[in-house]
């Protein structure tokens, strides 16, 4: 049952005031005779893990898909655009940003660089013990794991090991690769490497996906927190969207960034008479 979008749980208080006022007022897009406006409410709490995306999306919809499913549908979606050679151009080297960034540089929204590692599970042993052997050598845990995994893992940098790494889903039959990935806190920033899934989900089901991104005061928005609505339309220039647009709430839970990295669904309904003037136009 969807509820109030500003009894979302753990946000600051002027945050809260905003999501508030977005409930009340709701969101535009749109202009002239093209524009409807929309009321969201909060669809509740989805497990903080690896598979929030698609628990949001699938709560989002409202049609009782699992998460496993959307996932599914956003790997098949990628893989189809792959084949009939409809993804862009430069999509290896947006994966390579996303995925296996320049440490040295970095760039986007993240304190955290991060390289994502596709490991065999039979292999984790033996580089356990290989990292073990090299710390008592004197080397740091987190160089040996490092150069370790590195060696042993395979990077996600490319559309094919893209598609490899977004059908793991933590199922049983998964056991035979594992996710792991290498953090490296420093000056620079990363990437989040979402929106290339929600790309692939808005093309799978011929809707646009609206991030509504809840920034709180520890990302230097000012003391009242800040929301950011960030679009996302068909990967590869799919069919336009015919169904009501998705709305997914990105909000902070306390671990990485300075304020959002964790999704919950929004629940969007058409308002044929608004009251007032809309929060926002899109």
């Amino acid at each position: 049952m969807s509820r109030d979008i500003s009894s979302i749980s753990g946000i600051e208080a002027g945050l809260r005031d905003e999501l508030a006022k977005l409930g009340n007022r709701g969101v535009q897009i749109g202009a002239g005779e093209q524009a409807a406006t929309y009321s969201l409410r909060w669809g509740g709490e989805v497990a903080h893990s690896g598979n929030c995306l698609f628990e949001a999306v699938a709560a989002a919809l409202g049609a009782g898909e699992p998460a496993s499913s959307v996932r599914l549908r956003c790997v098949a979606q990628f893989q189809a655009l792959r084949v009939a050679g409809a993804l862009p151009p430069d999509i290896d080297q947006t994966i390579r940003n996303l995925y296996c960034p320049d440490l040295a540089a970095g760039w986007a929204v993240n304190f955290i660089q991060e390289h994502k590692l596709l490991v065999p599970a039979v292999a984790l042993a033996r580089a356990e013990a290989l990292v073990a052997s090299q710390e008592a050598g004197g080397a740091s845990y987190n160089d040996a794991a490092e150069a370790v995994f590195r060696e042993v893992g395979a990077a996600v940098d490319s559309a094919a090991a893209w598609a490899r790494y977004m059908a793991l889903g933590g199922s049983a039959s998964d056991a035979a690769r594992m996710l792991l990935s290498v953090d490296v806190a420093g000056a620079g920033m990363g990437a989040f490497g979402d929106d290339l899934a929600i790309e692939c989900l808005a093309a799978a089901y011929g809707r646009d996906i609206y991030v509504v991104q809840a920034h709180g005061e520890d990302a230097g928005s000012g003391a009242g927190g800040a929301l950011f609505f960030l679009p996302h339309r068909s990967l590869g220039g799919g069919p336009a969207a015919d169904g009501l647009p998705l709305f997914l709430l990105m909000k902070g839970c306390g671990w990485t960034s300075a304020g959002a990295d964790h999704f919950e669904p929004l629940i969007c309904s058409r308002c044929l008479c608004p009251a007032e003037e809309p929060y926002i136009i899109l």
